[in-house]
């Protein structure tokens, strides 16, 4: 299987080489020996890279692909000698950029590997190319290359590389569908379309500053599909430039120079502000991804954490809370009244803690979108006397005094029930346990047009109004952690998140006892009276 996998891996790069050779040098060839671009050393990299294993495959990729060029050279009437030398040449140059970009992956993800694709394939494989087709010409004709055919191998074979290397690399050897998703792969296509009609476009005219509409079409590549979708924008810009340049079109063509090398060397110009314009914004997006990725997977795990350490708290506070409530009911014997308030401590601890293993459940609930809300009309006074009897419960060694304002009779509001208890539960306990001592409590409702602000203002310190905001940020306590008051700051967080998946929110203004005074809104049940 492996050497099968070897021998299709080679007939076809022998067969995309042999395309891509002849089609470069029919098409961009300027001058007898040197043609403006060349894709196929970029095209055996990604095969070395990405398809051949070790250095025998390797090797032998190597020699066909000698072969091959020495070959389609000379079906172009070039001389033997000469075709040999610059297949070398071409393979040098192919050896160098491998060995250095070895292990080389696309995206291009930070600084190191952008400068391995630089130093290797861009840079020193083309150099040490140049060198070894100079010297080749020397031994073949007398004469070395001249200055300007020298420059524009160079140049060929390093926009070859820097256009083509990374496209070509781009290309995953799996199936399309597990790669991205079909709106993705629609908007990519569409996206490069675009380049390629930008380019046809620009190029059927003559006017040089059209030109520059092409950038902002491979920038949008770039922005949808990151290193792959701008080096592809790239690429098909580079192939349209090229070939509609050797035919006679577009404004590089019609300007008035004194040759074709010079046509040349401004072509290339042009798609090197295209490569320059491309790898540091793909860069900068593929960081940003991973920022990203990085931020999901630790919120995921996060969620993850709450969740389970809320199901261990609360496993056996179960059967705290049951063992104690039958003690209390004397089914276990007669108790003392000391024995009787110990209990009433313990079942008031084990509700704290229930409590606070509930409130990590729904901020891992609400972070990761499983939290289920049903809001329907609740009678309003309804669910502020549950609350109140359930946060007289959880205070009563603070012994505050709440005082609750008149409510309308079948006023209601918009809400889950039992979440607009657990709301208003929170902002009760709160401002008993951070009011004044004795803490005093007081609760009024106001109307506000289509909505209904319920009021719990207590006799505390209250809070400053530049940190008010940070009040609402997880296991934020703002200090009240140095205190004896007991609490983890993330009751407040959930309130306010429940609210606002009810169309509602939970706020701090400074309140008619001195201290705080906590709001939530919530959407009036016009048209319904609750019962």
């Amino acid at each position: 299987m492996a050497s099968r996998r070897f021998l299709l891996l080679l007939v076809l790069l022998s067969a995309l080489i042999a395309a891509l050779s002849a089609v470069s040098m029919a098409f961009f060839r300027d001058s007898e020996i040197v043609v403006s671009f060349w894709p196929a050393n970029a095209l055996i990299l990604a095969f070395l890279l990405r398809g051949f294993r070790g250095r025998t495959e390797a090797a032998a990729a190597l020699a066909v692909s000698f072969g091959v060029l020495v070959a389609t050279t000379v079906l172009f009437d070039r001389p033997a000698a000469i075709s040999v030398g610059f297949a070398a040449a071409n393979m040098v140059e192919v050896a160098i950029a491998a060995w250095v970009m070895r292990g080389q992956a696309m995206p291009l993800r930070d600084e190191r590997a952008l400068l391995r694709l630089i130093g290797g394939g861009v840079i020193a494989g083309p150099l040490a190319s140049c060198a070894v087709a100079g010297l080749a010409s020397g031994l073949s004709s007398g004469t070395l290359f001249y200055p300007a055919a020298s420059l524009q191998w160079l140049v060929a074979d390093m926009l070859g590389m820097a256009v083509f290397a990374p496209a070509f690399l781009s290309v995953r050897w799996r199936p399309l569908p597990e790669q991205v998703a079909t709106r993705d792969l629609v908007r990519n296509l569409g996206v490069q379309a675009l380049v390629a009609a930008a380019t046809v476009l620009a190029f059927l005219r003559t006017d040089l500053p059209l030109l520059f509409a092409i950038t902002p079409c491979v920038m949008l590549a770039v922005w949808t599909g990151r290193a792959a979708g701008g080096t592809t924008a790239v690429a098909i810009a580079t192939a349209i430039a090229a070939l509609m340049s050797a035919l006679g079109f577009g404004p590089i063509a019609a300007m008035d120079h004194s040759g074709p090398q010079v046509t040349v060397l401004v072509l290339q110009a042009f798609v090197a502000g295209q490569i320059l314009a491309v790898h540091p914004l793909a860069m900068a997006l593929s960081r940003l991804d991973a920022y990203a990725r990085e931020a999901e997977r630790r919120a995921e795990m996060r969620e993850r954490l709450l969740a389970h350490v809320s199901h261990e708290i609360r496993s056996p506070l179960g059967g705290v809370l049951g063992l104690t409530e039958l003690m209390q009911k004397g089914a276990l014997g007669e108790l003392t009244a000391g024995q009787r308030e110990g209990l009433a401590n313990i079942a008031l601890c084990a509700a704290e803690v229930e409590g606070l293993a509930g409130d990590l459940l729904d901020e891992a609930a609400i972070n990761a979108g499983r939290l289920s809300l049903k809001p329907r009309p609740t009678n309003l006074a309804d669910i502020v006397t549950q609350a109140h009897t359930a946060a007289l419960f959880r205070t009563r060694d603070f012994k505050p005094e709440y005082r609750i304002a008149p409510i309308v009779p079948g006023l209601a509001v918009l809400a889950d029930p039992a979440r607009f208890k657990q709301i208003l539960v929170n902002l009760l306990v709160n401002a008993a346990k951070y009011g004044g001592r004795p803490p005093r409590v007081e609760v009024s409702v106001e109307v506000l047009g289509a909505r209904i602000r319920v009021l719990v203002a207590d006799n505390g310190a209250g809070v400053p109004a530049a940190q008010r905001d940070r009040l609402f940020q997880p296991f934020e306590r703002l200090g009240a952690v140095d205190t004896d008051v007991q609490g983890h700051g993330i009751g407040l967080a959930v309130a306010r998140q429940l609210a606002r998946l009810q169309d509602g929110d939970v706020g701090l203004q400074d309140g008619p006892l001195g201290g705080a005074c906590f709001y939530v809104d919530l959407p009036l049940a016009t048209g319904a009276v609750a019962a």
